[in-house]
């Protein structure tokens, strides 16, 4: 694993009230909960990033290649169950 680096951010006084606060209220560092979040944040892209592989595959084996096709098939479902 590389070694971590340190980086520095400048945030609004009253934004970093807020994060010391939350933090604390999480019983961790500000330093910490900031890290948490970004680990949190970069897992969750990786998980919408492949949501949307899927769906897009899925997408093209049904032959939508555009939103208008999806409007279209959304009213065709509606009116499917409508009746």
């Amino acid at each position: 694993m590389e070694a971590e680096k340190t980086v520095s951010i400048k945030l609004a006084p009253e934004l970093l009230t807020k994060a010391e606060a939350l933090a604390s209220k999480e019983g961790s560092a500000v330093d910490q909960w900031i890290v948490s979040l970004v680990s949190n944040h970069v897992a969750r892209q990786g998980d919408w990033e492949r949501l949307l592989g899927r769906t897009r595959a899925i997408g093209k084996e049904m032959g939508i290649e555009s939103e208008a096709d999806v409007e279209r098939i959304l009213g065709e479902f509606r009116t499917e169950i409508r009746a």
